[in-house]
């Protein structure tokens, strides 16, 4: 599969704290089958039922689905912790492995609204808000900028920003 090409097949999307719920609705619309699993055990079984009727597809806290559901790749967050068990069955079942950061890009790579535009994504432990503003300031003297960051979105042009929203989730999806 080219580096830019949305995967199909069965994909398993965890963590719907954090964008699992996004990416696999956006994998679901582009022809493919998604499940999504809450990685934490917090959700209530109303709850994934609720998850499941509203974007049609399900919403799982067990390890047998996982380990015995036949997917064909792991879509995850960067930050799971190797030690929890659903990344442990993950890994010793042999599934294939991907993050929400490239799995995002592949979608936003195959949006053709998206052709000419650069992505750049920072990631880290400290620094990335104010890496990514310094680089919108300098990168907007040339270009239009829109920065996503924990303060918000916005949009900068000759050095300046412009508030579109602000409170949104940083997660890639």
């Amino acid at each position: 599969m080219p580096d830019s090409e949305i995967p199909r097949g069965k994909i398993a999307v965890f963590d719907i704290n954090h964008g699992g719920l996004s990416i696999a609705k956006r994998l679901l619309k582009e022809g493919g089958f998604a499940a999504a699993f809450d990685v934490y055990r917090k959700s209530t079984p109303e709850e994934r039922f609720e998850y499941e009727k509203k974007y049609g597809f399900p919403v799982y806290v067990d390890l047998k689905e996982l380990a015995e559901g036949g997917y064909d790749l792991v879509c995850l967050p960067i930050h799971l912790d190797p030690t929890n068990d659903f990344y442990k069955t993950a890994t010793e079942t042999g599934l294939p492995m991907m993050t929400h950061h490239e799995m995002a890009g592949r979608i936003l790579q195959s949006d053709p609204r998206m052709e000419n535009i650069h992505l750049i994504e920072i990631t880290g432990v400290r620094g990335k808000t104010s890496t990514g503003v310094l680089l919108a300031q300098m990168l907007s003297f040339k270009n239009g900028v829109v920065l996503h960051t924990s303060k918000g979105l916005t949009y900068w042009k000759r050095g300046e920003p412009e508030w579109i929203e602000t409170g949104l989730s940083i997660t890639p999806a």
